[in-house]
């Protein structure tokens, strides 16, 4: 696998999350907890092997410097808007509306890293690079994993 490969599942299991939240019924408060936990960990493990291995691997690059340091600003982002989430119920109509929110920044987030933040990644790799950062990658979520 390569980099690009485990990010790219990574964010299709954050959608596949997301499409489960808004598909629930209001009522089913117990599931909509349990699948925003779900999510706040997943992308919690994501952000933090993500920041450490394919970011810290763009910042090292003048090319890419400016467009990690907007990436790594979506990600403080979408973090406020799980802490935000949390003042309220599943079900109440402010829960839902930050849901959307959450929805929305992260959709963009992952559209521009899937498109400029890859292509200019592939750029600057050198050959084997895009599997050595996958395994370091998926090793990096093993470890914070074992951490929270």
């Amino acid at each position: 696998m390569t980099i690009f490969e485990v990010i790219r599942n990574d964010h299709n299991l954050v959608k596949k999350i997301l499409g489960e939240m808004l598909s629930i019924k209001d009522t089913d408060q117990d599931k909509q907890t349990e699948l925003l936990e779900k999510l706040t960990m997943e992308l919690t493990l994501h952000n933090r092997a993500e920041e450490q291995i394919f970011y810290k691997f763009l910042q090292e690059n003048a090319e890419t410097r400016d467009l990690i340091e907007h990436s790594k600003e979506e990600h403080e982002e979408v973090e406020e808007l799980f802490e935000s989430i949390k003042n309220y119920n599943p079900g109440d109509k402010n829960w839902m509306k930050q849901l959307l929110e959450i929805q929305k920044n992260l959709l963009h987030h992952i559209e521009t890293e899937e498109t400029e933040s890859f292509d200019k990644a592939k750029e600057i790799m050198k050959a084997g690079q895009h599997h050595t950062l996958a395994d370091e990658f998926q090793k990096a979520k093993k470890e914070w994993s074992a951490k929270l």
